[in-house]
This record gives C-alpha cells, sequence and structure tokens, in this order.
C-alpha cells in the first residue's frame, strides 16, 4: 500500500486494471491522493514561506541562491494572480489649465511702459518647483534580484522599427508558446505560469541596452518594450499586452494587468501627473491606463509583483540619441540693422517621439535638453554672434529671436496633431504657444548664455525670467537672495523687466531650472575650490548636496605619498570654506557618496583599507583588503559615528551589486547582494527615510596586490590579458574595441597595471592589422605610460605629460574613472576627473562613455544635461 501510495502521488497517470480488489485499492488510493491534494497547497505555501524567510536577498550570494528565490518568488506570484481580482473605479482623464490667451497672440503695446509701475517691482510667486539637490537625490532604481538564466535555449529572432530605429531581438521561443484568445484571471495565471519557465531576461537586457543608446528614459523605454511585445504577437492583442505587462514586471516596474468586457489595458504608476488619460487608483497609489477603455470598472489584481517598486519618470535625465537623416530649419532675423542667418539640423524621428509624448507637468519641458546634432548647431552658429555682446543684450537678441521668428500657435492644441512644447519640436515646425515659446527661450539662455533663468507659471500663461539683476532692473522675483527679471518670449517687442498689463495681480509658480547660478552649477565651482585646496573626487556622482540654507557639503579624498585620506567639508553659499573634517589613516581611502536626513543629520559612504580614525574613533580591516565605511557628521562637522561595513571577500569574482541598510544609529547594518545588470547599478544613497538609509553599489573588495601585465605566462601560457582578448573575441566582440575592453577588463581587478607599450605589443599579437587600419587609435595607446588601478579607481598616465586627443574626447594626464561591465559585454566609462568633450566652440564636461562591444562604437554622455552621442570608431579620424 505504501509504495502504490508513493507512486500514485508521485503521478498524475494512473493505469486501472479490471480487478475487482484492485479496484478498490485503487479507488481507495484515489481517495488519499484527494485529501493528499488538498492539504498540499498549504504545505506548498507553508514550505514557500520558509525558504523565504530562510533565504532573505541578503543571504543570495550563488547563483543557485538565486535561481531558487526568483522560482519561489515567481509561483507565488502566480498564486496571487488566481486570487479574486478586485473592480476598481475609473477616473476620467484630467485636462490642463485653460489657456488665459486661447485666440490670438498677446501683443505688447508701447504705452504699458508708461502705465507700469513708477519703480521696478519684486513681484509674488506662489511656490517654486524643479530641482533637487544634484547628488544628494537618491538613486532611481533599486538593483533587481533576476532569475538566472542559461545562454543556451531555442532563439527566434525579429526586427521592428522604432521611430526610425532599427531594432533587432533575440528571444526564446517559449514566449511565443502561451497567445490568448480570452482573457480572465486564470488565463492571465497561466500566462504567467508559461512566461515565469522561459529565458525574459535576455531580451529585457537587449531593451534595456537600446534603452541607453537611444537615450530613452523611463517611457521612452516603456513604449519601446510595446514595440518589441507587437513584434513577438503582431496579430493578437491581448498576448501583446500581458507580455508586455510581464517585461515591465521583469524590468523592476510596478505595472499591472487590467482589463474588462471591452480589451485590455496595462496600468502604470507615474512619479509626474497625466493629462488626457484615465486612472484608477489602487491601495494609495494612482495607476494610468495605456489604452482608453470604455464603461466604468476594470479588474485589476491588488497586490504587486514582490520587490518591484518602480514607478515611470517622465522627466529626461539624458537627451535622445536617434540616428537618420536630418532635416535643415533655417532662420533669419535682423538686429541694429544686421542680419543674421542660423541653420539648424532636427531629427524628424525624435521630433516624432516628442510629438507622440504625454502631457504632463511643465517642469518636464522646462528640464528636457535637446539633441546632440541641434545643441551643436546652436554653439557654433549662435555663440560666436552672442559672445560679442554683454549679457543683457545678448538676452535681449534671443528674445526677439523667439519672439519673432516662431509663429504663435493660440493654444497649442497638441491633441489636434499640432506641435508640442518641447524646443526640438518648436524648432522643427518653427511655432509654439506660449510654454513652447517660454522653454525654447529658457534653454537657449540656459545653454548659450549660461545665465541663470527660471519658468514662471502663471495661471494659463508661461512666461520665464533671467538673472540679470546686476545688467538690467525691471519687474521681477527674488529667489534665494537673487533677481530674476520677467522676460516674455511670447509678445512680440516686449522688453525684458516689465509685467504685462493682463498678468498683473497673478501669483505664478516659479519653475527653478538647472544652469548658471543653480545648484548643479554651483557644484562645479565648490569642487573648483576644493581642487585649488588638493582635494580629489572620490567617486563620479552624489559628492556634493546643498542644505536649506545654500551651504555645500562635499566629500572626497587628499592624495598622500603613504596614503590618501577622506574629508569632509561645508561652503557657505558664497563659496567660502566654513568648515573641514579630515580623516587619518595608513592605507589608501576615499569617501565617493553624501546625503542629508536633516541639515543637522549628514551621512558619508566610502572605502578604505588599513586604519582609519576620527576624533578617537577607530576602524580598521588588513592592509590589503578594501572595505566600505559609513559615517555620520552634524551641521558643525563634529563626527557622531564611523562603522565599517563587512564585504564578503570571497565575492571578489562575481559581477554583483550589494544594498547596504542601516539605521540612523549605525548599529543594526544589513548587507544584501543583487545579481543586477551592472548598467543599472550606480553607486549612491538609494534610500532615505524615517527608519534609516541605504546605500546601493558594485565593486571588488577582495584581497589585492599590485599586479603588473605580463606579455607571455610562465611556460609559453598566454597571458592574462590575451586570455581575456580571446573569450572576447568567441563571443564576437567587435575588433575595433576588442583590444581595448580587454585592457579595461583586466584593469577592472584592484591592483592591476598595464602600460601602452604592454598595450600596443598585445595589439600586434592578436590583430596584426590593427596598426594600418587604425593608425590613430594604435598611436594613441602608445601615449599612455600607465594605467593603473589604485582603490578602485583608474588613473591614468601620459608620457609627454599632454592630454589624449580623439575624435573631439579629450582625457587629460591624471584623468580618472570608474570602470563597469554590463551583461552584454558593453563597458561604461565613469569619468572621475580629466574628460572632456571639445565641442567647438566650447569645451564642455564629459560624464561617461559607454563602449558598444558588438558595434565597436562609442556613445559619449557629456555636460550638466547629460547630452548623448554616438562616436563611429573609423579607421582614419
Amino acid at each position: 500500500m505504501d509504495k502504490l501510495i508513493k507512486i500514485l502521488t508521485g503521478s498524475t497517470f494512473l493505469k486501472i486494471r479490471i480487478l475487482p480488489i484492485e479496484m478498490m485499492v485503487v479507488i481507495i488510493g484515489l481517495s488519499f491522493v484527494g485529501k493528499s491534494q488538498e492539504n498540499s497547497q498549504p504545505q506548498l505555501q507553508d514550505h514557500q514561506s520558509d525558504y523565504l524567510t530562510s533565504h532573505l536577498p541578503e543571504k543570495l550570494v550563488s547563483t543557485s541562491d538565486f535561481y531558487n528565490y526568483t522560482r519561489i518568488r515567481d509561483e507565488q506570484f502566480s498564486e496571487t494572480l488566481k486570487e479574486t481580482w478586485h473592480d476598481y473605479s475609473l477616473f476620467p482623464a484630467l485636462s490642463e489649465e485653460p489657456k488665459r490667451f486661447p485666440n490670438n497672440q498677446p501683443v505688447f503695446d508701447k504705452l504699458n511702459l508708461d502705465s507700469s509701475s513708477p519703480s521696478p517691482a519684486s513681484l509674488p510667486f506662489s511656490g517654486v518647483v524643479g530641482l533637487n539637490d544634484p547628488g544628494g537625490a537618491p538613486l532611481k532604481m533599486i538593483p533587481r534580484i533576476r532569475k538566472p538564466e542559461s545562454d543556451n535555449f531555442n532563439a527566434l529572432k525579429g526586427t521592428f522599427l522604432f521611430y526610425g530605429q532599427q531594432i533587432a531581438i533575440r528571444y526564446d521561443k517559449l514566449l511565443t508558446m502561451s497567445p490568448t484568445a480570452s482573457v480572465s484571471e486564470d488565463s492571465i495565471a497561466g500566462f504567467w505560469n508559461a512566461f515565469s519557465r522561459s529565458n525574459s531576461n535576455h531580451l529585457v537586457d537587449q531593451l534595456m541596452d537600446y534603452r541607453d543608446i537611444l537615450g530613452l528614459g523611463d517611457w521612452g523605454y516603456f513604449q519601446l518594450v510595446k514595440a518589441a511585445s507587437a513584434c513577438i504577437f503582431p496579430d493578437n492583442r491581448f498576448s501583446g499586452d500581458q507580455i508586455t505587462w510581464a517585461l515591465m514586471i521583469r524590468s523592476g516596474f510596478d505595472v499591472r494587468l487590467a482589463f474588462n468586457q471591452s480589451t485590455t489595458s496595462v496600468l502604470f504608476p507615474s512619479e509626474n501627473i497625466l493629462y488626457g488619460r484615465q486612472s484608477v487608483v489602487i491601495g494609495r497609489q494612482r495607476f494610468y491606463l495605456d489604452r482608453p477603455m470604455k464603461g466604468m470598472l476594470l479588474l485589476a489584481c491588488p497586490n504587486p509583483f514582490p520587490d518591484n517598486r518602480g514607478v515611470i519618470d517622465l522627466k529626461f535625465y539624458k537627451s535622445l540619441n536617434f540616428h537618420g537623416k536630418l532635416k535643415i530649419q533655417k532662420f533669419g532675423m535682423t538686429w541694429e540693422n544686421k542680419k543674421y542667418e542660423f541653420s539648424f539640423r532636427v531629427n524628424p524621428d525624435e521630433v516624432r517621439f516628442l510629438n507622440d509624448y504625454p502631457r504632463t507637468d511643465p517642469v518636464v519641458y522646462f528640464r528636457a535638453p535637446s539633441s546632440t546634432s541641434l545643441k551643436e548647431d546652436l554653439l557654433r552658429q549662435l555663440y560666436p554672434v552672442l559672445s560679442k555682446f554683454n549679457k543683457a543684450v545678448a538676452t535681449a537678441f534671443l528674445l526677439k529671436f523667439v519672439q519673432k521668428d516662431f509663429e504663435y500657435l493660440p493654444g497649442g492644441k497638441k491633441d489636434e496633431g499640432l506641435t508640442g512644447p518641447f524646443p526640438e519640436e518648436v524648432i522643427a515646425s518653427k511655432s509654439g504657444d506660449d510654454k513652447g515659446k517660454a522653454v525654447l527661450f529658457s534653454w537657449l539662455v540656459r545653454n548659450l548664455l549660461r545665465l541663470p533663468v527660471i519658468g514662471v507659471q502663471f495661471p494659463g500663461c508661461f512666461s520665464t525670467a533671467v538673472g540679470l539683476s546686476d545688467q538690467l532692473d525691471g519687474d521681477g522675483y527674488l529667489l534665494k537672495h537673487s533677481k530674476y527679471i520677467l522676460a516674455d518670449p511670447t509678445s512680440p517687442n516686449a522688453p525684458a523687466g516689465v509685467l504685462m498689463p493682463e498678468l498683473s495681480g497673478l501669483n505664478p509658480l516659479l519653475i527653478e531650472l538647472p544652469g548658471q547660478g543653480s545648484l548643479q552649477n554651483s557644484s562645479s565651482e565648490v569642487w573648483k575650490l576644493a581642487y585649488k585646496m588638493g582635494a580629489r573626487r572620490g567617486g563620479a556622482s552624489q559628492d556634493i548636496i546643498f542644505d536649506r540654507q545654500g551651504r555645500a557639503l562635499v566629500t572626497g579624498y587628499f592624495p598622500g605619498k603613504e596614503s590618501n585620506n577622506p574629508f569632509v567639508a561645508c561652503f557657505s553659499e558664497g563659496n567660502s570654506l566654513q568648515w573641514i573634517r579630515r580623516f587619518e589613516g595608513d592605507g589608501n581611502a576615499a569617501a565617493f557618496a553624501i546625503t542629508k536626513m536633516t541639515d543637522d543629520e549628514i551621512y558619508v559612504a566610502g572605502s578604505f583599507s588599513g586604519k582609519l580614525e576620527m576624533d578617537g574613533k577607530t576602524i580598521q580591516t588588513s592592509a590589503e583588503k578594501r572595505g566600505l565605511f559609513l559615517a555620520q557628521f552634524n551641521q558643525i562637522g563634529e563626527l557622531i559615528w564611523m562603522k565599517p561595513v563587512p564585504i564578503d571577500s570571497t565575492l571578489q569574482d562575481r559581477p554583483l551589486a550589494y544594498l547596504v541598510k542601516f539605521d540612523r544609529s549605525g548599529n543594526e547594518i544589513h548587507i544584501q547582494w543583487r545579481n543586477e545588470d551592472l548598467r543599472n547599478v550606480k553607486c549612491g544613497f538609494s534610500e532615505v527615510n524615517e527608519t534609516g538609509l541605504t546605500f546601493t553599489g558594485y565593486g571588488n573588495f577582495s584581497t589585492f596586490k599590485t599586479r603588473k601585465y605580463r606579455d607571455h605566462g610562465k611556460n609559453g601560457d598566454d597571458s592574462e590579458i590575451i586570455k581575456r582578448s580571446k573569450l572576447l573575441k568567441s563571443k564576437q566582440c567587435n575588433p575595433k574595441v576588442e583590444a581595448l575592453l580587454a585592457v579595461l577588463k583586466l584593469l577592472q581587478r584592484e591592483g592591476n597595471e598595464v602600460t601602452g607599450n604592454q598595450i600596443q605589443k598585445f595589439i600586434n599579437h592578436n590583430n596584426p592589422f590593427f596598426a594600418t587600419v587604425y593608425p590613430f587609435m594604435f598611436n594613441l595607446y602608445g601615449r599612455i605610460a600607465l594605467l593603473k588601478n589604485e582603490n578602485g579607481m583608474i588613473s591614468l598616465k601620459t608620457n609627454d605629460y599632454k592630454s589624449l586627443i580623439y575624435n573631439n574626447l579629450k582625457i587629460e594626464d591624471g584623468a580618472k574613472f570608474l570602470i563597469s561591465e554590463c551583461d552584454n559585454g558593453d563597458v561604461r566609462i565613469d569619468g572621475i576627473s580629466g574628460f572632456r568633450n571639445m565641442a567647438n566652440p566650447v569645451d564642455l564636461p564629459l560624464n561617461s562613455i559607454l563602449i558598444d562591444f558588438s558595434a565597436g562604437n562609442l556613445i559619449i554622455d557629456y555636460d550638466e544635461d547629460h547630452m548623448l552621442k554616438t562616436i563611429w570608431l573609423e579607421p582614419k579620424p
């Protein structure tokens, strides 16, 4: 009997023989199995709960750990989907505020100058929106825990156009095995079961790669996922919505799938208000509908996917980087009896993408960057003209340019097919409403004049104000001890400093923007002062914050012959040093992130080796092992506590991200490991709230010794760099960047170093034709004296102490940078210091370089507004 029960409980197929005694046994067995199955579900749930409890994320280290955790997480979510879904009431779409000038362009009358206030007025306003502290704001994306997947699966290929960009994807055939004819809770749960067994992260990684190359942001990525889903299921809208929902979940977003009798729709939360879209409220979170629904109700699962908290942010943090044939728009204007003509390039595909963008908060438009080609044209043509004028005259020139050369669109009826308010849309159409003109003018002032400028949002009308109080007086607004003079780009001939009578008595909302005078610019000025003191940056971001008094708090390190010592300093709003605290130690240490809970509760994170001490408090690790440290200071620079963070050195060869969660006293510190693609990970504070803080990062914290590259290994074995190159070649790395990637991968290990001559010898050994085909690049490698990984940072020295220059990229002698490797083989270089983009006619800071593993191109990120540009590595630059 026991044997039969064991067979029955272990099999879903029963063979029944027509014999009375056997029939009785089988019936008894079936009855027993029924009870066993009835009780198995709670047992399974208990088992899953026990597993997740005993395998908390902080205990996940190995591939099998991650696999088991994600498998059970998927199974639990599947059970959640089988539960009864809830009815939610549909809220109608929100409408934007009615336009104050819905039909005709407001016209300035010179008589208004006589009727204006007898003396320039400091006007009232209702509030300020816009910027967070640069670097001090928490990082957007929390690293995901992903299901490990095999590279070997039955793959299908697909291609499609996304706003004119050719997209090629490779995906698991299992993704296509569950088409849906109708939708219900059970069918969606069944789809999820099938989806969770497929290899979906490979597809997500490819789409995120395109996201970064094209500069898409959250909304663009969402649209790209939808386009990929339509490629996989071209004739099945239900299945397309389901796979969009599932891929967005795999991407870390808290999206839901909803349906009613007529259709399905993906629900998504947003950090911004969206106009013209229906919504529902689930819990306390508003979710917008991707596709409109008829009726009053919809069905949706009330519970999110475990671990997912991603919310779609409509703000642009980088420029678009689309390729294709550019359209030229010509402009002409007369200034002081002299004619000027300009030609600006715009990408029609980018304009089409912006035309389709949701209508949302004004700050999204005011802060959006333009394309690189448009910005370069404006700098090359307008900057030389404006540089001959003083700031007041240059502002008047740009004001007239926007007032006269762009047709006014009453109401800016974007929903009727007319242009939207993004700068590139306005230039492409040579037209705009008051919002579009204000956005364009503010963008021109920030980028060409480097003047502080703010958006001014009156009820139903937009304008701007420029920081010109030292050269021009007039009506304006006092913000952070600076006077901003009104400049109306909508009304023809309206001079700066005059409030239109139609707007008198209204209290607008001010929109603070990046640029000269903003916190972003102030951070650059503070770091210039810190460099003069001998300080150096320890990271690529989040090393400066500002308090409510406008004081800057900055962290980094002071280099020394025997050791590097971290510091924390405070500069006043006028950029004078208030106090500085310097750690002492006997090893290499650097602070690279700073944040605050309140002005009197400041937190610093960094790395160290050996001993580190301040104010009688000491932490220590072995001289050859680097670890993390956390510290808390008050607003006068007193150290409250300092604690080491035990990073496990056994993880030295695993590219894992980590989360360090700690309470405000520093007594409770927990580490969680995440197998996130490092393209989505940056070092910094990712959560700051009353219960505690979270620090996110990645890196090699193994025991290290300096390792010099050898041309050949012992006993004739290939050297490490040649082995890495062979691995890259086997994965079909583009030959143009194979040597560069092999060197960078070698330098990821702390203590490793290599010279330019060694790189050239390696290239000649590995690719004898490279020096002939790419002579300029080959000679640049030869000018490198040394590349070395010290304390996780790579430093570059040149033989002649001069900069390396390639295709307007400038890397200075002594430059420092960080390296991170993406799952698809791409490598990102984050510049800490010494990286510039020589954009004609100005020199702009270079933030990062993404080296494309397969295409062999460089995607550079430069300037404060993070312009993206693809550099094609040609044989003869």
